[in-house]
């Protein structure tokens, strides 16, 4: 009988968004391939990511998520508890027939540290037929992968609503309105951008 080495694993890091931001996107259980890394962004070595399917209801409690590999590989993920109020989820996982793998549990839960900053957390739990510590390293690159593509998909995100913010600041340094300090000043932009804001 292999000999069976138990797994026990804890990662954190901060995420510069919203606490319910990073909640409804960590919710969104098909919504991966919007946030999972490219290999350039730091995704694991391995198979990639081409397909994230939706089983049951979007929020619904039972729900999973069914990934396809582009090695044809499909893993499942299912939700079977969620606390919106503690911001936290408990989920199993599947593993393919050779996996030295079984018996996986996980938990993710975010944690707000102020309105713009939150820590999101992954524990989980498994039993590994090959060395515990070659499992342990697999589980914490996927973790630190999720981390990035949360960091990268809201990096993205502040970047996009502040737009429209720096081209108004352009069109305020470039046009100089009269009676403001001298043009492409930041207290001229600043008065001109009020003023367009106004309009």
């Amino acid at each position: 009988m292999p000999k069976i080495s138990r797994v026990e694993l804890h990662r954190s890091s901060e995420i510069p968004a919203p606490a319910s931001e990073v909640w409804a996107l960590l919710g969104d259980w098909a919504g991966m391939l919007r946030w999972w890394p490219t290999a350039d962004q730091g995704a694991p070595p391995g198979p990639k990511l081409v397909k994230c399917d939706l089983v049951g209801e979007h929020g619904a409690v039972p729900r999973m998520r069914r990934m396809t590999l582009d090695n044809g590989v499909v893993i499942e993920e299912r939700i079977f508890y969620q606390s919106d109020e503690a911001r936290r989820i408990y989920y199993t996982k599947t593993e393919p027939a050779a996996s030295q793998l079984s018996g996986y549990l996980a938990s993710a839960y975010v944690d707000e540290i102020d309105g713009h900053t939150c820590m999101m957390h992954f524990s989980s739990w498994f039993d590994a037929r090959a060395a515990s510590s070659a499992a342990a390293v697999r589980f914490e690159a996927i973790y630190q992968a999720i981390f990035d593509g949360f960091r990268n998909y809201f990096s993205k995100t502040v970047n996009s609503r502040n737009q429209p913010t720096r081209a108004l600041l352009r069109r305020a340094r470039a046009d100089g309105p009269k009676g403001c300090p001298a043009s492409g000043s930041t207290a001229s932009a600043k008065l001109r951008y009020s003023r367009l804001r106004a309009t």
